[in-house]
């Protein structure tokens, strides 16, 4: 398996269009997709049938931000997926918060596909306190949207020859590419290599004109008019590890309720409290 994947991946690596295009393909034909945070952030996918992208200018990875907002000529909105099988304590961990309100949505193959290729219209603007205030509204010929995979990239040098490459990995493929401007060249769908555990699909709305991402810094996508069967709803819900009661609404219980101790700090804020009452 890991050598044909290995072969896979280098057969499509000759020049960056053919790489980005093989992982755009691969984006496509996931079974899962996954999007980890609290209720309150994710609520509005499930009951008001919307999406959010945002512009990545708070994101904590530095050059993940940076190529997402250096283009001169358009401008870029995300929202990030995992593509994992199954349930991922880093995950958890990192999106889920620190209290037992945290939730994972699932998305199906058929719904972000169609998503992609039905939506007529977006909007762009911020949001003040809970309330997304769209103050730009693009129609189908001004914006592109797409799904990508996240090429995860390893400088490395070859003892021997001196040799710099990229060790590359999507998912299960790996290779070494000695041709580094291929990959240096890719937009939107690069990452350092020790975040390859999130194993992440990108949804990518390509806006076809510059916008002020420091004034309008989130987009809209209103999917209510795409089928209900496939959208996602209370049952693609899945509850936070942390929360140790039956799941509310039709949530889903976690696979991992009861195989890990999720206080991570065991207790602290409790103990702190108790030594400093003030």
């Amino acid at each position: 398996m890991a050598a044909n994947a290995e072969k896979e991946i280098l057969q499509n690596s000759h020049t960056t269009e053919e790489l980005e295009g093989y992982l755009r393909a691969k984006a496509k034909k996931h079974t899962y997709y996954k999007i980890y945070g609290t209720e309150d952030k994710l609520r509005s996918i499930y009951e008001k049938k919307k999406l959010y992208l945002s512009c990545g200018k708070d994101w904590n990875d530095p050059k993940d931000r940076e190529q997402l907002l250096r283009s001169e000529r358009y401008s870029y909105y995300v929202r990030c997926f995992s593509f994992s099988k199954s349930e991922n304590v880093a995950m958890w961990m990192l999106y889920g918060g620190m209290g037992d309100q945290g939730v994972l949505v699932q998305f199906s193959q058929k719904f972000l596909n169609e998503l992609t290729e039905k939506i007529t219209h977006v909007s762009l603007g911020y949001f003040s306190g809970d309330n997304f205030e769209g103050k730009v509204h693009l129609q189908k010929d001004e914006f592109e949207l797409y799904l990508i995979d996240m090429l995860y990239v390893r400088d490395d040098i070859n003892s021997k020859t001196e040799v710099h490459t990229y060790h590359i990995k999507r998912h299960e493929e790996v290779g070494d590419i000695a041709t580094r401007e291929v990959v240096d060249s890719l937009r939107l769908c690069r990452k350092h290599y020790e975040w390859n555990y999130e194993n992440e699909c990108r949804l990518v709305l390509k806006v076809k004109k510059r916008i002020d991402t420091n004034r309008y810094t989130d987009a809209e996508i209103d999917f209510s008019e795409i089928d209900k069967n496939i959208a996602p709803s209370t049952k693609n819900v899945i509850m936070t590890p942390k929360y140790h009661e039956d799941p509310p609404h039709d949530y889903i219980k976690s696979a991992l309720s009861d195989g890990l101790n999720w206080d991570l700090c065991r207790d602290c804020l409790i103990k702190k409290k108790e030594q400093d009452p003030t």
